[in-house]
């Protein structure tokens, strides 16, 4: 807690008088303080104990980044539009057991995903739906289909998997009388989004318990495969690698990307050819056949992503038009 870490730039650096790097990453201190309330952390920065803020709520973005610095130009309020790659997110099913080793139930949670309630009543429409596993960007398969919220197609998903009938509570049982009840681990922060998921689970009689954990044990739950189901972001990367998220190998293994238990042939296949495939054309079209692959097997049910990021920041650096 409240504790730092601080980087110096080299004055002996080698290529020190490159004139590339002129206005460019030459700070000559980076300091990074590790403040764990989200409140705290908006707070300080606009007191100016802080240069730069990365705004994460869509709520604080149009509701409070509008203080008298920001009017006054003192602070500036910037959404970067740029093709930086974006990772996805989303709920992540545990395929290796029950009940989300059935196809039928994983899917009718993406129905159940009401991400059109959030993205209206939370996000203020300023974030995108999540229809790929390599969002916004080449590698984004156009075909994919789109899930959207559809209680009906998912009770009856459900019913097919054998989630047929509810008992005196209004829960959902399969023929071993066993309830339909999961847990999410999630952070203080996460709970305004899947309070309401959480409700319109209890709609089609699924209970879905909501404990608040920190980050440190969550990480090693998810790492440990002690979980269900979970809430997971990724970043992007700038030319995909498929094998460390998706490869059979890595679906039993502790410790590793591939959080769900994905095992594909196909996809196996591809991640081979993939490493000594040097022609861009051929390597989207392979991305976009594995982003095919994952849409069917549903290892997630997809979140939604921000195309820009929000900032604000001291009026105090140069930056080129």
């Amino acid at each position: 807690k409240d504790k730092y870490i601080a980087i110096t730039r080299r004055k002996s650096y080698w290529d020190e008088d490159n004139p590339k790097g002129v206005g460019f990453s030459n700070f000559d201190t980076i300091k990074w303080v590790v403040i764990r309330d989200e409140r705290l952390m908006f707070e300080k920065f606009k007191k100016g104990e802080l240069d730069i803020y990365p705004v994460g709520r869509a709520q604080w973005w149009k509701d409070e980044c509008d203080f008298d610095n920001v009017k006054r130009g003192l602070v500036q309020k910037r959404r970067i539009f740029n093709d930086e790659p974006r990772g996805m997110s989303g709920l992540a099913f545990n395929m290796r057991e029950a009940p989300f080793n059935d196809k039928r139930v994983r899917t009718a949670f993406a129905h159940l995903f009401n991400r059109e309630q959030l993205m209206e009543k939370l996000f203020y429409n300023q974030y995108t739906y999540l229809d790929s596993y390599f969002p916004g960007s080449i590698y984004e398969n156009p075909r994919n289909p789109k899930y959207r919220y559809d209680p009906d197609k998912a009770v009856k998903l459900l019913k097919e998997a054998g989630w047929k009938t509810r008992n005196s509570e209004g829960w959902l049982i399969n023929d071993k009388n066993e309830i339909f009840e999961l847990t999410l681990n999630i952070d203080q922060s996460m709970e305004r989004i899947f309070t309401p998921v959480q409700s319109d689970l209890k709609k089609v009689g699924i209970k879905m318990n909501l404990v608040q954990t920190t980050g440190p044990t969550m990480f090693s739950m998810v790492m440990e495969r002690k979980f269900k189901i979970t809430y997971q972001a990724w970043g992007g990367l700038m030319f995909p690698n498929p094998e460390t998220s998706w490869h059979s190998d890595l679906a039993d293994s502790n410790n590793t990307n591939n959080l769900c238990g994905v095992k594909n042939k196909r996809i196996d296949e591809i991640c081979k050819e993939y490493n000594v495939v040097f022609d861009q054309a051929t390597r989207v079209r392979m991305i976009q056949e594995v982003d095919s692959i994952l849409m069917d097997i549903q290892p997630y049910a997809l979140g939604w992503y921000a195309p820009y990021t929000r900032v604000l920041y001291w009026n105090k650096f140069g930056h080129p038009e």
